[in-house]
């Protein structure tokens, strides 16, 4: 028993009305800038220092920033 509700008895959750969900088309990004992109990828990963993962980051961040759409949510590097 949790609290005062038994397992089997929690709230089910509410169904998503598909009407009420935007679709968003995909971001169009250029082969070639999203191949660039998976090639800083694999080089992020297998970087060693983090000065060097911080600055493949920092340039993806900057060539894919400029595909965003007005309304987009902003990336931000953590």
């Amino acid at each position: 028993m949790v609290g005062n509700i038994e397992r089997n008895q929690h709230a089910e959750a509410a169904p998503i009305d598909s009407a009420m969900m935007i679709a968003r088309k995909p971001l169009k990004v250029p082969p070639q800038i999203a191949r660039s992109f998976l090639a800083d990828m694999r080089a992020y990963f297998q970087a060693t220092s983090e000065l060097t993962r911080d600055e493949i980051a920092a340039h993806q961040l900057h060539v894919l920033s400029s595909y965003f759409r007005r309304g987009d949510k902003e990336m931000r590097l953590e």
